[in-house]
C-alpha cells in the first residue's frame, strides 16, 4: 500500500474527513492507492482521540500485509504526535478531519502511543480468518470445533486434497462399475486432467455451498431433477442415444451419405466441398462422426456455432429439389440434436462432478476431523454458525465483557 498523498484535492479531503468520522456508519468504494487505508488510520485515531479503548476498536483486514500495513500506520502516526509542537500537532489533529483540539484533547493524543501499546489486549488489526481462530479457539463448545484444535495451511490443504482425490481413484479403480467409477470415467473423459483437478479442488473446498444447491430442493435425485428441467431433458434421456438419432435419423440416414455425397460432387466447389465434410463424417469414429456430420450444416463464427447459409448451391438445387428440401430439414433436425446433446451433456458433467466433489469432500473432511483441523472456509463458517445459533446470546455476553 502506498503512502497517504500529502497533495490531497479539498473535495477528496472533505469525503475522507465525513468517512472517518467515527459516529457515521460509511462504506468506502475506491481504486487502489486511492486513501482507503489512510482513511481507515484516521477513523482509528479518532475513535482513539474519543476516548474509545484500545482494545474496544476492532479491524479486520483480508491479508495479513494489509493488517501489518495498517497497524504500522497508526502506530506510525501516535508515535510522532508524541515529540511534535503544539501547532504541528494541531495542524495533525485536524488533518484527520477531527475539529480544532483544545489542550486537554492535544494532552490525550500524546499520550494515544504509550496507551496503545500498553493497553491488555491492545489495538486489534488482524485478518478475519485471525479473528475467527480467536473466537473459535474462545468458544469451542459453542462452535463445535476441538478445543485445541490447528488451523489447516493451504500447503497441508493441498496434500490432504490430493490424498483425498487419491483415495477416490482408487475406489473407482476397484469398481469401475459403480456409480463413483463411472462418474469418473465420464469427468475425466470430458475434461483436461490440470481442468478436472482444480474443478474437483474448488468443489470440495466449496462443499458446503455447492451441495447447498442440492439440499435445497431435497436432496441429491430432486436437484438433479430440477437441471434436467431447466436444461430441457429427462431423466432418461442419454446422449448416446442422440447421438445414434443424429446420424441415423429419418431424413439423411448414414447409409445414404455417399450416395448424397456424390450428387453434391457433380456440383460446384461449394457442393464439392460440402461433399468432402460429408465422407469425413462417413469415414470418422464415435465423436468424431458426429461432429463432423454437424459440420455439415454448422461452423464457428467467432466464438458462436451458426448454420451454414448455403447447403446446395441454387443451380444443383433445382436439379435436385428433393435433395435440397431434406438438407434444409436436416440442418434443422442436427441442430435441435445439437443443443440437446450439449444440455445432457452439461447434466451428465454436473451430475459426475457432484457424485466426485461428495466422495473427494468426504475423505479430506474425516482427515480433518481425525486430526483436530480447520480449513479456512471452516474459521468462517463455523464462527458464523456459532454467532447464528441459540447459544450466541452467552458468546455475545462475553465478548461484550
Amino acid at each position: 500500500m502506498s503512502a497517504p498523498r500529502s497533495n490531497i484535492p479539498p473535495v477528496v479531503s472533505a469525503a475522507q474527513a465525513k468517512a472517518s468520522n467515527p459516529q457515521s456508519s460509511a462504506f468506502v468504494a475506491a481504486n487502489a492507492g486511492s486513501g482507503k487505508t489512510h482513511v481507515l488510520v484516521n477513523r482509528v485515531i479518532r475513535l482513539l482521540l474519543d476516548g474509545v479503548s484500545p482494545e474496544k476498536i476492532l479491524c479486520i483486514t483480508f491479508t495479513k500485509a494489509a493488517a501489518a500495513n495498517m497497524a504500522q500506520r497508526v502506530f506510525g502516526k501516535l508515535g510522532q504526535w508524541v515529540t511534535m509542537s503544539d501547532a504541528a500537532l494541531d495542524a495533525a489533529i485536524v488533518a484527520t478531519g477531527a475539529p480544532q483540539p483544545d489542550p486537554r484533547r492535544r494532552q490525550r493524543a500524546r499520550e494515544l502511543f504509550a496507551h496503545a501499546l500498553e493497553t491488555p489486549g491492545g489495538l486489534k488489526v488482524q485478518t478475519i480468518h485471525a479473528l475467527c481462530t480467536r473466537l473459535l479457539q474462545q468458544f469451542p463448545f459453542e462452535a463445535n470445533v476441538p478445543a485445541r484444535f490447528a488451523v489447516l495451511d493451504e500447503r497441508d490443504q493441498t496434500a490432504m486434497m490430493e490424498r483425498a482425490n487419491l483415495a477416490v481413484l482408487l475406489e473407482a479403480a476397484r469398481a469401475p462399475d459403480s456409480a463413483i467409477g463411472r462418474a469418473l470415467a465420464f469427468a475425466m473423459a470430458s475434461a483436461a486432467d490440470v481442468t478436472f483437478a482444480d474443478v474437483v479442488r474448488e468443489a470440495c473446498l466449496r462443499r458446503e455451498k455447492v451441495m447447498a444447491w442440492a439440499d435445497e430442493g431435497g436432496g441429491f435425485e430432486a436437484a438433479m431433477a430440477r437441471l434436467d428441467s431447466a436444461l430441457g431433458v429427462t431423466a432418461d434421456e442419454r446422449i448416446a442415444d442422440v447421438e445414434r438419432e443424429m446420424i441415423d435419423g429419418p431424413l439423411l440416414p448414414r447409409a445414404q451419405w455417399l450416395a448424397t455425397a456424390d450428387i453434391l460432387m457433380s456440383g460446384s466447389d461449394r457442393d464439392q466441398g460440402q461433399a468432402k465434410r460429408l465422407r469425413d463424417a462417413l469415414a470418422a469414429k464415435g465423436n468424431d462422426c458426429i461432429e463432423a456430420y454437424i459440420g455439415v450444416f454448422g461452423r464457428e463464427d467467432k466464438g458462436a456455432f451458426i448454420r451454414r447459409a448455403g447447403l446446395i448451391t441454387k443451380p444443383l438445387a433445382k436439379a435436385h429439389p428433393q435433395l435440397a428440401a431434406t438438407l434444409v430439414d436436416e440442418q434443422e433436425r442436427v441442430f435441435r440434436l445439437r443443443n440437446k446433446r450439449n444440455a445432457l451433456f452439461q447434466r451428465d458433467r454436473t451430475q459426475a462432478l457432484l457424485t466426485i466433489a461428495e466422495a473427494v469432500a468426504g475423505n479430506y473432511r474425516r482427515e480433518k476431523q481425525a486430526r483436530g483441523l480447520l480449513d479456512y472456509d471452516d474459521l468462517i463458517d463455523r464462527t458464523l454458525a456459532m454467532l447464528d445459533s441459540v447459544s450466541s446470546a452467552w458468546v455475545h455476553f462475553k465478548l461484550d465483557r
